[in-house]
């Protein structure tokens, strides 16, 4: 068979594009016939894929790199055009550590080993006092305990207003609760 020939007949036999619960793809999990499947991300920040934790840190890190999340809240790994839905526990990311970067400001490090600014403004307090903040635009993030107390260092009274603020860099964030 000539190679022009072979490269058409390969062509016919890859999968197209599907469309599974408003995802469109060609991953082998969104094939026709491949059944559902399930990428899920725990309240830890750790991975998995059908209830197995992914162990290469490596592949998570990949998936971490790739996640997005819609405008209604749904997240979904985006590898090119395709995608594929992922189940998010609690917050897609976990911060680990919080420290003073040489600008005045915080640098967050993330569960996927990524270091990002710290937006102060998006400090959120939610359910037993745990805190969380926005990333990467508009993914939250949780905080782990040590990286709560590390964030706690940075807390001031804010006695003419009576509340707690994040003094960083010499300016004063509230602390929202919802």
């Amino acid at each position: 068979m000539n190679k022009k020939r072979q490269k058409a007949s390969n062509k016919r036999q890859r999968p197209q594009p599907v469309e599974l619960n408003g995802h469109f793809g060609k991953f082998h999990v969104l094939r026709e016939g491949a059944g559902r499947y399930e990428l899920r991300i725990d309240a830890e920040g750790r991975w998995y894929h059908e209830g197995i934790e992914i162990a290469r840190e490596d592949i998570r890190k990949f998936f971490s790199r790739h996640l997005a999340r819609r405008d209604d809240g749904e997240y979904y790994i985006q590898i090119g055009e395709d995608e594929a839905p992922v189940i998010v526990e609690d917050a897609p990311f976990l911060v680990v550590r919080v420290e003073r970067n040489t600008h005045g400001g915080l640098t967050l490090l993330l569960s996927d080993g990524s270091t990002e600014p710290l937006a102060p403004e998006t400090i959120m307090f939610k359910d037993s006092n745990v805190p969380y903040c926005m990333v990467r635009t508009n993914m939250e993030a949780r905080f782990s305990r040590p990286a709560y107390y590390q964030l706690a260092e940075y807390i001031c009274y804010d006695a003419e207003a009576d509340r707690y603020c994040l003094c960083v860099n010499g300016e004063k964030f509230d602390l929202r609760v919802s």
